[in-house]
């Protein structure tokens, strides 16, 4: 189960990093 929890907690931080710099990306842009 942790190692569950750790793959599913790496792949929500790596989805919202993403986000934040694709947000930040379209912030420069606009």
């Amino acid at each position: 189960p942790s190692n569950s929890y750790v793959f599913c907690c790496y792949f929500i931080h790596n989805y919202y990093s993403h986000v934040i710099f694709f947000g930040f990306f379209i912030m420069f842009l606009v």
